[in-house]
Formats: structure tokens, C-alpha cells, sequence
């Protein structure tokens, strides 16, 4: 419980009231609000405007003999004046000036230590009304799962709300992509992986063609890509795209293969049909291709491992912390595959992070950084009490009408965790994007054709640029 206000020197109660109105910054600008009306009869008294003498409601007029005392008994000795920082109005050399001065200050002192109090001793009765929160529409890439499971802990736990913020969550789809909701304006931020949101910020130099795409089989997948892989050419150029945190700090991408069909090797898939998605995730699966001197018949894949359960594909891509524990429970026993995760094998691009316009941005950038802080929150709460994520996580694809299983999110949660919060890395590493990491996303995009120019670093990831 906050200690009640007694007697303080000016300088003290002005250092104390600094510390309160950066701890509760809402409530802090509700009470100037009320405040403003005391100073300006205070003002009015010093320099004779001729406003009424009469001090508004609830304020209380300096006593004129040896000291000044405010409201709540605060006591304020006449000869530590020195404490009050210098004005620079007309009439501030005034002592009485100086003195109103700091009774203003102490009203807002004790108003905040009330706040404060409420919150402590939990009395609603005590606390302020809260101000109006900025709501802020959130698309989250894919279906609900486990991979996106911080975001609804932090709306969940009340992260966001703390924060003064209404963050609504969508669920993009492949016809509706989140990162076309955010150039629609549908959506004020979207999440997206990192090669995906270059790719939206500096337009690609090629597309794949239309004869080269070929049909797969619907079911549930993590990635976001269209049927007919069009959202890239959608996407204006101005866009403008720029990235708020980088979330998942590693690949989870794989490939799966059928050992039966004899790929025990990565020079085993030379020449076999190999499946893997389009658009930015095609460039980790070339660049995986190059480094290893391997020309598979490329397959393109959509939305499910269908065609590599039915024994159509020789290979297939998958997600660790989706897919791959589909085929698992599709019966297919782990000893008859051979799995290759691509970061173990010298591709590691960072996947899904939090994107906004640059123009949003711009213009909400402490709410930006709010949101970053409370997301990072959620997972971490995420990451603690992951029973009780699951609990939310399985409401939310209910709601959805989408199939799932506590054993499958529980095994994506474990993995997915895991990107957020590396093993060994610091926690200051969470959420932010390495300078490394975007270069050689941005050269396997050119690599593959997918991207025109690399953009530059300070502009696409403004809050982790080193500052000027």
C-alpha cells in the first residue's frame, strides 16, 4: 500500500510526483485535466486577472502566516524555496507564486497517491475512471493454434488493456492474407513472416507464372499462402510496410521425406519430387537447395501435406511446430521419415513478427511500442503457465469452427516457444530483429528472384535501428 503523503518539501513532493505520474501515465493525465482549472485560479490571484476568489471545489487557499499546508494536511515550510525549480512567467520570482506553485503540484501529488493506494489495496471505490483505450486492430496470419498463443495471453491477462489499449484479433486465411488486410486497411497491424514482409515492403523483381503452379490438397496448415500465390502481385508498392517486433527468432521449417522411398540424405533429394510453399517461404527452401549442390522437381504446395501422405511426393515441407506433428498423428511413425530442419542446416531465417504501415506507425508510435511490450508479456506468460494457454488456445479454434487437439497445440506451444525465446540467448534479444539475421533473409529473397532491392534496415525495423 503507497505510504500517505505527510510532511515534504517541495523538492520532494515534485521528485515524488514525477515518480507517480510516470508509474500511472493514464491516470496521470486525467488528474492534470481536473488540475488545470485550480491553476488557473492560482495564476489569476498572483497577477489580479480578476478571475472569482473563490478557489474551485475541492482546493483549498495557501494560509498566509509561516508555512503553506494543501489538501490532506500537506505541509510545505516557507524556507525551502530554493526547492522549487525557476519559472519563466511574468510574477514567478513571487514567493506566493512559488508557493501555488507547489500546492498545485501537491494536489496532483495526492490525488496520484490515491490512484496509487486504489490500485495497491485493490478499492475501486479510491481509483480514477480509466481513459478511453486506443483500439488497435490486430490480423494474425493463419487459423487459431499455438502459434499465435502469446498474442491471446496478452489480451487474456489484461496486457494490452494495462497498457491503454483494445487490441482486437483477426485470423487471416489464404483468401483473405494478413498482410492484404493490412494494405486494406482492414486491419491498423498484421503478423507475417519476415521473408513474406520484405518481400510487401520492396515489390519482387519476379513472380512465379501461373502454368507453374500446381494444385495441392486443402487441409491445415501455418502457412498463409493463396491457392493461385497472387498475394505478393496484389500488394501495392507503396505499402510501405515496416516492422513493429520480430516475434519468432529462428526457422521452424523442415523438409519430410519418406526413408522408403529412399531419401536417407540431403543428396538423396537430387532429382525427387520435393513439395514446399511458395512466395517468401520459397527462398529458404532454394537457398537450402543451393548450399547443398540439389535440383529436386519442385512441387509447389498449398495448404496441407495431403499429396505427401498419399505417397505423391518424395518430400514435403512442414513446420516443426505444426505439420510435422500432423504426419505423426496422421499414424505415420517418425522412424519411417527422415527429417531435415532447414536451420540445422545452415538456413535460419527468423518467421513471424508484428507489422504495421509506416504511415501508422508513424503516427502511434508509443502505441506500437505498447503493443510490442505487452505481446512480448503474453508470451512470456505464455511460456509460464502453458496449461492455461492451452485452455485459450483451444476456446479460440472452437470459436473458429477450426479442428484441434490438446496434444498437437500442446506440442506446438513447447516448439513455438522455443523461437521466441531461444535457449541460451538473453531476454533482452526477445522481440527484436538482428541486423544479420534481415541481410541474409533480404539476399536469399534477390537470390530466388523474389526481390528487387533489399531495403534498408533503419527504415523496416525503426525500433530496433541503432540510433542515429
Amino acid at each position: 500500500m503507497a505510504a500517505p503523503v505527510t510532511s515534504l518539501t517541495r523538492g520532494e513532493a515534485l521528485r515524488k510526483l514525477d515518480r507517480l505520474a510516470s508509474e500511472h501515465p493514464v491516470q496521470a493525465n486525467r488528474v492534470l485535466s481536473k488540475l488545470r482549472a485550480a491553476l488557473n485560479w492560482a495564476v489569476a490571484q498572483v497577477h489580479g486577472v480578476g478571475l472569482s476568489h473563490d478557489a474551485p471545489a475541492g482546493y483549498q487557499r495557501p494560509r498566509r502566516s509561516g508555512s503553506t499546508r494543501g489538501v490532506s494536511g500537506c505541509h510545505l515550510p516557507e524556507d525551502d524555496s530554493r526547492d522549487v525549480p525557476p519559472a519563466h512567467t511574468a510574477g514567478s520570482s513571487s514567493p506566493t507564486y512559488r508557493n501555488l506553485v507547489a500546492l498545485a503540484a501537491m494536489v496532483l501529488l495526492v490525488l496520484l497517491g490515491r490512484v496509487a493506494s486504489a490500485q495497491d489495496t485493490e478499492d475501486p471505490g479510491l481509483s480514477m475512471p480509466p481513459a478511453a483505450p486506443t483500439v488497435v486492430r490486430l490480423a494474425l496470419q493463419w487459423r487459431p493454434q499455438s502459434q499465435f498463443a502469446g498474442y491471446y495471453m496478452a489480451r487474456e491477462r489484461g496486457f494490452y488493456r494495462a497498457a491503454g489499449l483494445q487490441v482486437d484479433l483477426l485470423h487471416a486465411s489464404a483468401e483473405h492474407p494478413s498482410l492484404q488486410m493490412l494494405q486494406d486497411q482492414i486491419v491498423d497491424l498484421a503478423t507475417a513472416f519476415l521473408a513474406d514482409a520484405i518481400i510487401a515492403a520492396v515489390p519482387a523483381a519476379a513472380a512465379p507464372a501461373a502454368d507453374e503452379l500446381v494444385s495441392g490438397v486443402a487441409g491445415e496448415s501455418s502457412a498463409s499462402v493463396a491457392p493461385d500465390d497472387s498475394r505478393h502481385e496484389r500488394l501495392s508498392p507503396a505499402l510501405g510496410i515496416v516492422q513493429v517486433a520480430q516475434v519468432v527468432q529462428r526457422s521452424n521449417l523442415m523438409l519430410v521425406a519418406w526413408k522408403d522411398m529412399g531419401v536417407h540424405s540431403i543428396a538423396d533429394l537430387d532429382g525427387r519430387r520435393v513439395s514446399h510453399w511458395q512466395g517468401g517461404f520459397s527462398a529458404a527452401f532454394e537457398a537450402f537447395f543451393a548450399a547443398h549442390g540439389i535440383n529436386p522437381i519442385r512441387i509447389p504446395q498449398y495448404d496441407s501435406v495431403g499429396l505427401f501422405l498419399k505417397r505423391g511426393i518424395a518430400a514435403c515441407s512442414a513446420m516443426q511446430y505444426n505439420e510435422y506433428h500432423r504426419i505423426w498423428q496422421a499414424g505415420i511413425d517418425p522412424t519411417r521419415l527422415t527429417v531435415f530442419l532447414l536451420r540445422e542446416h545452415g538456413v535460419d531465417f527468423p518467421e513471424d513478427g508484428l507489422y504495421g504501415t509506416a504511415a501508422w506507425v508513424g503516427a502511434q508510435r508509443d502505441s506500437a511500442r505498447a503493443i510490442r511490450e505487452a505481446t512480448l508479456a503474453g508470451w512470456a506468460y505464455a511460456r509460464d503457465h502453458p496449461e492455461e494457454t492451452l485452455d485459450v488456445v483451444l476456446a479460440e479454434a472452437q470459436k473458429a469452427g477450426v479442428a484441434a487437439n490438446r496434444p498437437h497445440q500442446r506440442w506446438g506451444l513447447a516448439r513455438v516457444v522455443e523461437a521466441v525465446f531461444p535457449p541460451g540467448e538473453p531476454p533482452s534479444r526477445a522481440g527484436t530483429l538482428d541486423p544479420g539475421a534481415f541481410t541474409r533473409t533480404a539476399q536469399a529473397l534477390r537470390a530466388a528472384g523474389l526481390l528487387a532491392r533489399t531495403p534498408a534496415f533503419s527504415g523496416f525495423a525503426p525500433f530496433d535501428a541503432p540510433a542515429p
